[in-house]
């Protein structure tokens, strides 16, 4: 992977760290990393650590002494990816959503310009390709509403500290890996039967209120008609008292999309491959009659001096065999 850099808020190197232990996740959650060194390497907060050419890094924001007579520091903070989750897409005063329109990096370019961060991110200067329009998700973090956009595209929201200089945020065409069964490992957690009948509540008061029902089928496909019934029916409540029909169907609907999606498999790969957030793998079990193709959605770092360990989370597994 190359050194572990530090560097100053204008990214201009500091040093290289050749004594650490880091443990960094982003994707889904997280997004964020600890860093402990020796306890005599103090590092300011607001300083940039990264590999470069790599989506590995982010920004110091805390700071604790841990360990007692073999006392390290243990530094804190968001991953690139974190940065953008903590700030959020908001409406104009005035408007009820935030809209987007046009190639999907010159929409990078305009959150990147809207939530000021710019001293960190550059959107790619070449055209994506696609073109979208719409409206965010009222009060989406910056990373949750890019990455939903481009996943809606078929691409990838990628992150890439450029060599010398600012963290380039691009819309990637997403891509699907072969895995070789001699390099892998994973654990499936997997929802014969699921939550498929969302009684949602919105405003208003007892006969009068709000009430929205909306139902998955077996492909997991979500509407207003109902597939599954008697015992196969498992139904649960969403309370969203302020909502009007619109926006308790829209709200409705990602939260049932959350129980769709409550299928996991942890992927665990032999040396760092390069994978992103947003791409897809195959891989064939032929033992054990698995197949699987499944989302990236989260990626778990462990690095030191010595090298890196990187596990990858997966979602959306769609199965065969």
């Amino acid at each position: 992977m190359g050194d572990f850099v530090l560097a100053d808020t204008a990214f201009k190197d500091l040093s290289i760290l050749d004594d650490f232990d880091l443990d960094l996740a982003y994707g889904k959650d997280e997004n964020d990393f600890t860093l402990t060194v020796p306890l005599g390497r103090k590092i300011p907060y607001g300083t940039y650590v990264f590999y470069d050419e790599s989506d590995w890094g982010g920004t110091i924001d805390t700071m604790e002494r841990v360990g007692g007579k073999t006392a390290q520091l243990r530094y804190g903070g968001r991953t690139w990816q974190g940065i953008l989750d903590k700030t959020l897409l908001c409406p104009d005063s005035g408007n009820d959503y935030l809209s987007y329109s046009g190639d999907l990096n010159d929409i990078i370019a305009s959150v990147i310009d809207r939530q000021g961060k710019g001293a960190v991110f550059v959107a790619s200067s070449e055209k994506s390709g696609v073109v979208a329009s719409g409206n965010y998700a009222r009060h989406v973090s910056a990373f949750a509403g890019l990455s939903k956009l481009c996943r809606a595209h078929g691409r990838k929201l990628s992150f890439r500290k450029m060599s010398g200089g600012k963290v380039e945020v691009s819309a990637q065409e997403a891509v699907t890996h072969e895995l070789d069964s001699d390099h892998y490992e994973f654990d499936i957690k997997e929802s014969g039967r699921f939550v498929n009948h969302l009684i949602c509540l919105g405003s208003g008061d007892l006969k009068d209120r709000i009430v929205v029902h909306l139902y998955a089928d077996a492909e997991r496909k979500i509407s207003q008609a109902q597939t599954f019934v008697g015992v196969d029916e498992i139904a649960e409540s969403y309370d969203y008292s302020n909502a009007g029909r619109e926006e308790l169907i829209a709200k409705g609907t990602e939260k049932l999309q959350e129980y769709l999606d409550s299928d996991t498999c942890e992927l665990t790969v032999g040396e760092a491959m390069g994978y992103d957030i947003g791409d897809s793998v195959h891989a064939v079990n032929v033992d054990e009659g698995i197949e699987i193709t499944a989302t990236i959605e989260k990626v778990i770092v462990s690095a030191d001096e010595e090298g890196e360990d990187v596990s990858y989370e997966i979602g959306n597994i769609r199965m065969g065999g």
